[in-house]
């Protein structure tokens, strides 16, 4: 393979083509799909923020850090009860209490399944459980689904471009299996995901 085909097949396209998938996104989204009340929300402001600071991190390294989540589920949660303890939770878009302990649970055990599963990594659960304080189980469980769609078809991709990929390399193997080696960022879909959810 030329110089240039390693070039487009290799590690470099990953990013580019997810980075554009969320680019789309968010134009979408600010170009007519959005309502402005959920997106004026501190607390969709906060949970948007921490998603796109994911992705960068995770199209950059194929890692959430530790210095994101955990100060993230601890943001979060000071939100969520500041919200109960003021009554301002509608105002400030935050769930209450209940729910957000809902939120955690359900995404820290959903993507804690798949990560056992080696389906993801350890920043994708806490990611997923950083996200369910803000959201509640609700608009987590849209999210995750919205994202799932996005990833199925973003694994679709790279599958097929990797068999391109081995096609003009025979020494692969082309096999299915060697396409579907090595790990696609998850969170560029959780923005995905989280997008898409606010434009329902």
């Amino acid at each position: 393979m030329s110089d240039l085909g390693k070039y487009w097949y290799g590690k470099t396209i990953w990013p580019v083509a997810l980075a554009a998938m969320v680019a789309l996104q968010m134009a979408g989204a600010i170009f007519g799909a959005w309502m402005p009340g959920p997106l004026a929300s501190p607390g969709m402001l906060l949970a948007l923020a921490i998603t796109l600071v994911a992705t960068i991190t995770d199209l950059r390294s194929r890692r959430i850090p530790n210095w994101l989540s955990y100060p993230a589920m601890l943001a979060g949660a000071g939100m969520v009860l500041a919200g109960a303890l003021t009554g301002w939770s509608d105002a400030m878009g935050v769930p209450d209490v209940m729910e957000s302990m809902g939120g955690f649970l359900l995404g820290a055990t959903l993507l804690g399944v798949l990560y056992l599963f080696h389906g993801g990594g350890a920043g994708d659960v806490k990611l997923a459980a950083a996200l369910g304080i803000l959201l509640g189980p609700g608009a987590l469980a849209g999210t995750l689904l919205a994202g799932c769609i996005a990833a199925g078809f973003g694994a679709l991709g790279v599958v097929v471009l990797r068999l391109l990929q081995q096609a003009q390399n025979p020494s692969s193997g082309g096999r299915l299996s060697n396409a579907l080696r090595g790990n696609m960022p998850m969170a560029p879909f959780f923005l995905a995901g989280l997008l898409l959810h606010l434009m329902n």
